[in-house]
């Protein structure tokens, strides 16, 4: 990001659109904890090239988010269920979501892949099949609690039945959603990256805070509520909630290297491996993969 714009992200104040990005509000409800107020955010955001008008869109529902409500959002901004330290998995695949669509839809086999291919998304899928289902008041942190459901419910069976219900009761884009949560990515053009600007826009914190924070804990719903309560410098390391790896940037010559880097620095030999950080206390030993499962 340039210079100028990170400027505009982390320092904006709450609830102001960046100047020049030119992105409208988008349709809300009265409550923003719904679903649907989260849904209409997440096509507004889609809808928008800029990425400090996608930052600006999240950081105004943030603000508006109940405190319940707005750990749970921030990660799903972000495309994630469940904290990078929590091991659970919802355990539903494509194959569960399919065969709950035709259900819901009524369409066979080869009528459903045919629309699946003509789309490329589950989640855009599934909104397309259940648009005339109305979405009703399913909020953000009851979404949440059915994720957690499926995180615990055994035989696939009983995980489609809960998925079909829980499809059932959203609708529409707010059902296209979540089946993108369940597929572990929204494709709106928001990484993580991004969630962390919204929340320093939000409350007027400083960004490198924010990722500073993000970093130590792991948990950008955490990091949040720390944001929301001025709390970013209580952000600590904690055992068995993995942090994330430096990442490599190629560069050609050692001229380029000492200009880039600021001084001192220190230089070490890089030997190709497996990757791993290892959490030891409390009488456990875990081990951490490069994309922090255990």
């Amino acid at each position: 990001m340039a210079e100028h714009e990170a400027e505009l992200v982390s320092g904006g104040g709450p609830r102001t659109a960046a100047p020049g990005t030119g992105a409208g509000a988008p349709p809300t409800s009265d409550d923003p904890d719904r679903l649907a107020t989260f849904a209409a955010v997440a096509d507004a955001v889609a809808a928008t090239r800029s990425r400090l008008a996608k930052v600006g869109l999240v950081a105004d529902h943030l603000t508006r988010l109940s405190p319940d409500a707005l750990a749970i959002a921030a990660r799903f901004y972000a495309g994630i269920v469940f904290p990078r330290h929590d091991a659970r998995t919802t355990g539903v695949g494509s194959s569960t979501i399919h065969t709950v669509l035709r259900t819901l839809s009524g369409l066979d086999r080869d009528a459903l892949r045919e629309r699946y291919i003509a789309l490329g998304d589950s989640g855009e899928l599934a909104a397309e099949l259940l648009a005339d289902r109305d979405a009703g008041t399913l909020t953000i942190p009851e979404a949440a609690d059915a994720f957690g459901a499926l995180a615990h419910t055994a035989g696939s069976h009983a995980r489609r039945d809960l998925v079909q219900a829980l499809l059932e009761r959203a609708g529409g884009r707010a059902a296209g959603y979540l089946v993108k949560l369940l597929g572990g990515e929204l494709r709106i053009g928001l990484k993580e990256a991004q969630v962390e600007e919204a929340i320093a826009r939000a409350w007027d914190r400083p960004l490198a805070a924010v990722r500073h924070a993000n970093l130590l804990r792991g948990d950008i719903g955490e990091v949040a509520a720390l944001a929301r309560d001025d709390r970013l410098d209580e952000a600590t390391l904690a055992l068995f909630h993995p942090i994330g790896f430096m990442l490599a940037q190629p560069l050609e010559t050692p001229d380029e290297i000492a200009a880039t880097l600021p001084t001192p620095f220190a230089v070490e030999q890089k030997y190709d491996g497996i990757r791993a950080q290892a959490h030891i206390g409390a009488g456990r030993v875990a081990l951490f993969s490069r994309t922090l499962d255990e």
